[in-house]
């Protein structure tokens, strides 16, 4: 067989266990669905239509892997701009669990995209147009019920 028609190393052969299950784990196979969504993830990202792109879809079929993929692939096409302008955020990234119910939860989503983009002040948030209007304003808690329109416009703002 040669190196061709081999998808790995000979010396992979040679490799302990654990350095072939940690090869095998690490493997992506390059199906051609995978490839397709991928690049059209990646085409709508750099199109800047949207600030939101959800992948959806059933478990165990590589949208986890994609995922990782599109990060590293745009950070290292942006990795000169992200030097000189260390305030760039390229691309971010997220998993959401399965809803609780069948009704999509805004506020966790919210919640979810500032911690993922490294919103460390989550739990800090005032309502700006109070201040502005010199309300006396309140901390926003992200698990009360009614914090999704300042979650949300916090989001907007890191945009």
């Amino acid at each position: 067989m040669s190196k061709d028609e081999r998808l790995f190393d000979l010396e992979l052969l040679y490799a302990s266990n654990d350095e072939k299950l940690k090869f095998f784990q690490e493997y992506t196979l390059a199906h051609p669905n995978f490839m397709k969504v991928k690049n059209e993830v990646i085409k709508e990202i750099k199109e800047q239509n949207y600030n939101i792109i959800m992948v959806i879809g059933p478990s165990r079929i590589g949208k986890s892997r994609m995922l990782l993929e599109i990060i590293d692939e745009i950070n290292e096409e942006m990795h000169k701009e992200m030097s000189q302008n260390q305030s760039i955020i390229p691309v971010s990234g997220m998993e959401l669990p399965n809803p609780d119910s069948r009704k999509f939860n805004w506020k966790d989503f919210y919640k979810r995209v500032l911690l993922a983009m490294s919103e460390e002040m989550v739990d800090h948030k005032v309502n700006l147009n109070d201040l502005m209007n010199k309300k006396k304003s309140k901390r926003i808690s992200p698990f009360d019920s009614n914090t999704s329109p300042e979650l949300r416009q916090s989001l907007e703002r890191v945009f």
